[in-house]
């Protein structure tokens, strides 16, 4: 699923909460906020911990809808949300496709 990806790519997240593998669970992404980003288990089990369905309109939605429970989890947000997107935006909306794409055919 993450052989259209390149090793390195950005996507959103918002999380407050994470967890260990299962036994027998292969990383397949990591991050810096929460260390298990995406992972396999067994041939067809998948999860992500980041939002890669979550394009820019969307978050600009979120944004404007969770204000509280976004400054919960990152209090600069509302302040460095445009920076953000401007900087990573295109290349999160990219990642996000490439993968959605990728878990439809592999399903």
């Amino acid at each position: 699923m993450f052989a259209a990806l390149p090793a390195q790519f950005r996507a959103f997240q918002w999380h407050s909460d994470t967890f260990t593998l299962p036994q027998g669970a292969a990383y397949l992404a990591q991050g810096g906020r929460a260390l298990v980003q995406a992972f396999r288990f067994g041939r067809a089990g998948y999860g992500t911990q980041f939002h890669f369905e979550a394009n820019r309109n969307v978050v600009a939605d979120w944004t404007r809808r969770f204000p509280d429970a976004i400054s919960g989890m990152d209090a600069a947000w509302a302040r460095s949300h445009s920076a953000q997107e401007a900087a990573h935006g295109a290349a999160a909306d990219a990642a996000g496709l490439a993968l959605a794409r990728a878990w439809v055919a592999l399903i």
